[in-house]
């Protein structure tokens, strides 16, 4: 960290305002990579959730699918049916 700055004793010799601008450059780093390493969790954590959410829709879409077939072979077994029963 104090090579990207220097040293302090080198905006020491500013007095005060030199201190206070090193601290705000440190501060700043610092809270950019709290930032930086925050939104890298959040983009794992959504992409394990939007993975639970996929494999969750395609079992809906299996689901509504299967049903889909019943309600059909259903339909087809009433036409059979049905047309027996014409005279």
């Amino acid at each position: 960290m104090n090579s990207v700055l220097g040293d302090p004793a080198l905006w020491g010799q500013f007095g005060l305002p030199g201190l206070v601008i090193f601290a705000l450059f440190l501060g700043g780093l610092i809270f950019t990579g709290w930032v930086v390493r925050y939104v890298n969790t959040l983009t794992k954590m959504h992409s394990a959730e939007r993975k639970e959410w996929r494999q969750e829709m395609r079992e809906d879409r299996k689901e509504s699918t299967d049903a889909a077939n019943k309600m059909s072979k259903a339909i087809n077994d009433l036409q059979g049916v049905l047309e027996k029963m014409k005279p």
